[in-house]
């Protein structure tokens, strides 16, 4: 606006300002001075003014940073704003800076300014045009033109990559495979009273028989728990006891047998081996009420599998 050779007076004294030099920075500029945007269109940038002189007030109010968009156009007479019409509070471009700070040292005026603008790119080149002045007595009819500079924007810079997505969850392990058994199975009684010769067992007066229960059967993949194989004592006919054990299965009325109990059918302790091809369950108990029928009494061991399936 006004010219260097106008007089200024701050407490009677005559100011005197050179033209200074300004400086531009931004953390996106290339090799030929040319800046650009982020990758959201946003234009961050410092500048310092730089004006040797002397008497000038160094309060914040007399110094201020005209910034003005040109447009697609470079920056001339025709495209630059007068300060006094420049809007008073800078949003976006055209508008006025205040300084961060003003430092006076070995007669030079330093001013510092920051701003950032929204939508800087305009499709094409686009051109804004940096001006410092020094507002003398704080009157807008009397700022002092000190230094000026063009910025150009290329296009903004490319977005960062998109956030990769989530790991997959891990897969379910797969379920473990079901039991399988092949054959027939194999049951062995014995006790310490049994007849080797005519395989049966004599009750003593006791009516309490000590007895071992054998189940041998071929398989893979089961389990091998105790709780994985249980075993039931049945008494076959009606009344029980009374008739040969013929095709007995299971039956869900009786209790089956129990490690570490004792009582009539109640297990006292089993054990089951796999050698890598069978399956050998051992049940060892002690029967109480043993003769139900005399003077024999029929009695069934019936082995089942509870696994995964």
């Amino acid at each position: 606006m006004a010219m260097e050779d106008e007089l200024c007076f701050e407490n009677r004294k005559l100011v005197t300002l050179g033209i200074g030099n300004q400086t531009v920075q931004a953390s996106t500029v290339n090799s030929d001075g040319i800046f650009s945007p982020d990758f959201q269109n946003n234009f961050s940038f410092n500048a310092t003014c730089v004006v040797s002189g002397t008497n000038a007030n160094t309060a914040r109010s007399r110094w201020r940073m005209q910034l003005v968009l040109c447009g697609t156009s470079p920056c001339d007479n025709r495209n630059t704003l007068p300060y006094t019409i420049t809007p008073k509070i800078c949003g976006q471009p055209n508008c006025l800076l205040i300084p961060n700070s003003i430092t006076y040292i070995n007669n030079k005026y330093i001013t510092t300014y920051s701003a950032t603008i929204n939508n800087a790119w305009k499709g094409a080149p686009t051109y804004y045009y940096a001006r410092c002045f020094y507002v003398c007595q704080g009157q807008p009819a009397q700022a002092q033109d000190r230094s000026a500079s063009s910025i150009v924007l290329n296009e903004p810079v490319p977005g960062p990559p998109p956030p990769s997505p989530p790991p997959s969850p891990p897969s379910p392990p797969p379920p473990p495979p079901k039991a399988l058994f092949g054959g027939i199975a194999q049951a062995s009684i014995d006790s310490p009273f049994l007849d080797p010769v005519l395989g049966v067992i004599y009750v003593p007066s006791t009516n309490s028989v000590p007895v071992t229960a054998t189940c041998t059967v071929q398989g893979r993949y089961a389990q091998s728990g105790r709780e994985n194989w249980p075993a039931q004592i049945l008494a076959c006919g009606n009344p029980p006891g009374s008739d040969v054990c013929v095709n007995t299965d299971y039956d869900p009325n009786v209790a089956q047998l129990q490690p570490g109990e004792s009582a009539d059918g109640r297990c006292l302790q089993m054990n089951v081996v796999y050698d890598g091809s069978r399956y050998v369950a051992t049940y060892q108990f002690t029967l109480n009420n043993a003769l139900l029928f005399p003077p024999i009494t029929f009695r069934s061991v019936c082995r089942g599998y509870s696994g995964w399936e």
